[in-house]
């Protein structure tokens, strides 16, 4: 039987770039779980990243210098592993992230309700300006969403069950049909090609 890295009421998870530590956000069926957990792979030293709002966290992401990105009730946070503070980049309720592979980019689905039941549009928050735009070519019923490895192409698949791909800067998408219900989860493979 397998070690339990993290425990609790969890959401998505994320492994870091170099495959040290695991994360994951929790709190949609527990109060007690509306954090970020983090464990160190190597030591099983295990934190806490809580803004003390006791709100959901739906997804987590980590960059390439080991921050961690949050998103759900409470928006989205970047938070300082170091520290343990936070720098809050939107306001809530955000649902999945994605980030370019050199993080200059966050993709954020943004939706009525933090479950996303009806999808919500997919925004893009430049790091460097801090501004955030949005991808209204996706569609307003996002539901999923995926950067390729080069972080030039976005996919999305949404509540009607269309999937688009197209350039992250907000180009026309081609249209990937044929799904007959929501579409739940899309990704790249490796080398971008699929």
């Amino acid at each position: 039987e397998g070690e339990r890295l993290l425990e609790g009421d969890l959401w998505e998870v994320d492994l870091s770039r170099d495959g040290r530590s695991v994360a994951a956000g929790g709190g949609q069926f527990s109060a007690e779980d509306t954090h970020i957990k983090v464990r160190d792979l190597e030591t099983g030293e295990q934190i806490r990243l809580d803004a003390g709002d006791g709100t959901f966290v739906m997804d987590v992401i980590f960059l390439s210098d080991n921050r961690v990105v949050g998103s759900g009730e409470g928006g989205v946070r970047l938070w300082d592993l170091g520290t343990r503070e936070f720098e809050q980049l939107t306001p809530g309720p955000t649902g999945y992230l994605a980030a370019t592979p050199d993080d200059g980019y966050l993709f954020i689905m943004v939706g009525e309700d933090l479950e996303m039941r009806m999808g919500g549009v997919v925004a893009v928050l430049d790091r460097a300006s801090g501004e955030t735009r949005e991808l209204a070519a996706h569609g307003a019923e996002v539901n999923a969403l995926a950067i390729d490895p080069t972080g030039t192409m976005v996919a999305t698949g949404d509540t009607l069950g269309v999937v688009r791909v197209g350039p992250v800067d907000g180009g026309e998408p081609h249209l990937l049909l044929g799904h007959s219900t929501r579409v739940e989860s899309v990704a790249f493979d490796p080398k971008g090609r699929w």
